[in-house]
């Protein structure tokens, strides 16, 4: 290995000398010229401000456009829109203005620009209101896409700006849906930003009306911009900046950004004074600093070399220690870099530790999950297996013709018996596959608890007659209905019961308690069986997850049960938890679901 090439060694000190000396006269000569570059960096940075304010207005106000097309969207698949039922429409496109307080109307067209329904109207809309702004609509029956309209003025006087997608059925366009949306939706973006009130904000629709302004918002309301800006905005560049002069006669430095989807345009202007004014008090305060520079340099040059000598020696030696393996002391500086460079050695020794234990960590965890996947792989074969055993078994004896009359009845029995229970246990996999991959629907629809929880207790009753099991229910008649889909609903309660069955031992007693709490309705299910362990508690809900999950555990099933009621509740909008006192102490299962708008409303009128 070659040995590096020797060079003269300058000390520090003479270097810091030097280093001065060739700093202090070109500053002279170059003070001029960077003066003037520092003030055309503020006009710089002005642009860059300027543009940056722009686009975060263009991306707000195109948040919330597109957030109005998404609730349409949602609307469009309503099944009322299926089967035609335009009240059963009406019903739900009034819910969604009692949440969008800035929705002025939901109109429902044909493609022919026919209304069909307006929930500004009580009754069929009449023939004598056509639709006011038609390109946005032309553009939806032709492209079959959600369109943002431009502000128009109503019969009535009022200004607004239509959002509209399409609602298609068996690839047909059957109807256009809008939002008729007031302007100070888009004025709550502007507001947002909190700017200074010396500056202007505007927002233009494609037509190049001012949807919106942050000063005199209302006098300004469907005007354009002044003609300056207009000139600007008319090179057809996506964005720009530019000294303008607003309505009131300011000057003011403009940048503009326009939304590709919509045509529509943000405009911020930075009054002219803040941004000039900053670039005269840095060529003050600049010039004054090299002067000062000039004669502190000289002096501070001796101490500074003094002050960076010791501690990179110390430096050295922790690198050194370092190298080692030894314990780091760092040096103690005030010299930022000398103190960024020690910190970072220490850095280094700790992720080099972190990175051992990080590594075993991985191992570990590794090794955890290659165990859990075993352990469910041959608790899964085993579940499939025993009953898929049983229905062989029973088959072949039948097919010997061993049994006959009574016996065979049986053998028939429990081949249906544990086919049942294989297509349940499939069904609970791919329900869990269906909810992991986000494909879970849900037909939501009034529902009626009582019945749903009538036929879940008369589908487990059986199986808790066997057993002697006591079933008690308890039913508020204030209850009332929910929304949500009533064959998941049953499903989570029949899942609770055939927990609460499997773990209850003979004799013991399960109770159901339906009843009213406030905004929300509560399904209990209580019993005295095995309990669940303080440890276990936590992770009840969890997936495959089991108190005793061996091949030779007492009671069947892969642990998806209780996964499924949890994930089912909160598409249902609600929650589920578990209580246990611990084991042998039963348990106990609350589901809490929202009650539907009507209902609140005729129980607290």
């Amino acid at each position: 290995m070659s040995s590096p090439p020797v060079t003269s060694s300058v000390p520090l000190r003479r270097r810091l000398f030097l280093l001065v000396v060739a700093g202090i006269l070109p500053i002279a000569a170059m003070s001029g010229v960077g003066l003037y570059l520092l003030i055309q960096q503020q006009r710089v940075q002005a642009h860059r401000v300027g543009l940056e304010l722009a686009r975060a207005l263009a991306t707000g106000v195109d948040a919330e456009l597109r957030s109005s097309v998404s609730v349409l969207e949602v609307l469009a698949t309503s099944v009322a829109l299926d089967q035609s039922d335009l009240s059963g429409f009406r019903t739900r496109a009034e819910r969604i203005l009692r949440v969008q307080p800035q929705w002025a109307a939901v109109m429902l067209a044909d493609p022919r620009g026919r209304r069909v329904a307006d929930t500004r109207f009580t009754a069929q809309p009449p023939p004598s209101h056509p639709i006011v702004e038609t390109k946005s609509f032309d553009d939806v029956v032709r492209t079959r896409a959600p369109a943002i309209g431009s502000l128009a003025k109503a019969l009535d006087g009022t200004w607004a700006f239509p959002v509209r997608v399409p609602v298609v059925r068996n690839g047909e366009l059957r109807y256009v849906l809008s939002a008729i949306i007031k302007p100070e939706e888009i004025l709550e973006v502007v507001t947002r930003q909190r700017v200074p009130n010396d500056w202007v904000i505007s927002i233009f629709d494609a037509n190049g009306l001012r949807v919106a302004r942050s000063r005199a918002h209302r006098e300004n309301l469907g005007g354009r911009a002044a003609a300056t800006l207009q000139k600007l905005m008319a090179s057809g560049a996506e964005e720009g900046w530019g000294q303008t002069f607003s309505l009131e006669g300011d000057r003011i430095y403009t940048s503009y950004s326009k939304l590709k989807d919509s045509g529509w345009s943000a405009a911020p202007g930075i009054p002219a004074a803040l941004v000039e004014g900053a670039a005269y008090r840095s060529f003050a305060a600049y010039g004054g600093g090299v002067l000062l520079s000039i004669a502190v340099a000289a002096l501070a040059a001796a101490r500074v070399a003094q002050s960076i000598s010791r501690p990179i020696g110390q430096l050295r030696a922790t690198a050194q220690a370092l190298g080692r393996g030894e314990t780091l002391t760092p040096p103690t500086t005030s010299i930022q870099e000398i103190h960024d460079v020690a910190d970072a050695l220490v850095i280094a020794a700790a992720q080099r530790e972190e990175l051992l234990r990080t590594q075993q960590d991985a191992r570990e965890t590794a090794e955890a999950a290659g165990r859990a996947k075993d352990q469910f792989l041959a608790l899964l074969s085993h579940e499939l297996r025993t009953p898929l055993n049983a229905v062989c078994g029973w088959a072949r004896i039948l097919r010997s013709g061993q049994v006959r009359g009574d016996a065979a009845e049986r053998a028939l029995d429990a081949i249906i018996r544990n086919a049942d229970a294989q297509v349940q246990l499939i069904g609970d996999l791919l329900d869990v596959s269906r909810v992991i991959t986000g494909k879970m629907r849900l037909d939501v629809q009034s529902v009626d608890l009582d019945a749903v929880i009538e036929a879940a207790l008369d589908a487990v009753r059986p199986a808790a007659e066997a057993k002697g099991i006591r079933l008690q229910k308890l039913l508020d008649p204030r209850a009332g209905p929910a929304t949500g889909d009533p064959a998941r609903l049953q499903q989570v309660v029949w899942n609770l019961l055939a927990n609460a069955v499997k773990f209850t031992p003979n004799g013991g007693r399960i109770q159901v308690h339906l009843q009213r709490l406030n905004s929300h309705v509560e399904i209990v299910v209580s019993d005295t069986g095995e309990g669940i362990a303080p440890a276990i508690l936590p992770y009840v809900f969890d997936r495959f997850r089991q108190a005793d999950s061996s091949s030779t555990r007492a009671h069947a099933g892969l642990g998806l049960g209780l996964a499924l009621v949890k994930h089912l509740v909160e598409l249902h909008g609600g929650s589920v938890v578990a209580h246990s006192a611990g084991e042998g102490q039963g348990a106990t299962f609350v589901v809490k679901l929202p009650v539907t708008i009507e209902n609140a409303l005729s129980v607290s009128g």
